[in-house]
């Protein structure tokens, strides 16, 4: 029996460019929700939002990826996934508007061009090529994990602790 090669994809548009990820690290999908904006954090981090009673990080992909910012409108959704990079995580992405799921052969995955400012994409596992367009393939664990994001502290370092004490000025004004 031959063994399948094939790969689930969900592709989606930022700013007009076509990316998938592998469905296995999708946990779901949803319309634009309430964002908590959180203090210091990074700027490719747009805050938090609550998914299952957990609070989990939304990346403005747009601009995490370098292609300028998010343009929310009424088809910008959110994908929140799961990958393991040191352990399991969980992140969300916006996107400007989620296309399809749709199945490619591993061999169909061509390796980005060996140009010196494509091969340091990292977060791009390969591009794949239909009758209409070029699809890049985004490689989750590295293009989310905390470290990769702007090099400035984790989420969980610039979050405010309930005991962080709050610096008020002071009255000069006796």
């Amino acid at each position: 029996m031959k063994e399948s090669h094939t790969g689930t994809y969900l592709g989606f548009y930022i700013n007009e460019v076509k990316f998938a990820i592998n469905v296995f690290n999708v946990l779901s999908i949803q319309e634009m929700t309430k964002v908590t904006k959180v203090p210091k954090a990074p700027t490719a981090i747009k805050g938090l939002i609550k998914y299952q009673d957990k609070s989990i990080p939304l990346v403005d992909t747009a601009q995490k990826l370098g292609i300028g910012a998010s343009n929310e409108s009424n088809g910008t959704s959110i994908i929140l996934l799961e990958y393991t990079a040191e352990h399991e995580q969980q992140i969300a992405i916006l996107v400007d508007s989620v296309e399809d799921v749709f199945q490619i052969e591993k061999n169909e995955i061509l390796p980005l061009p060996s140009h010196k400012g494509l091969t340091t994409q990292k977060f791009i596992e390969g591009v794949y090529a239909n009758d209409k367009d070029f699809t890049l393939i985004m490689n989750v664990g590295f293009a989310f994990e905390e470290s990769n994001l702007e090099g400035l502290p984790s989420l969980s370092e610039t979050a405010m602790n309930p005991s962080d004490k709050i610096n008020k000025p002071s009255n000069t004004n006796n």
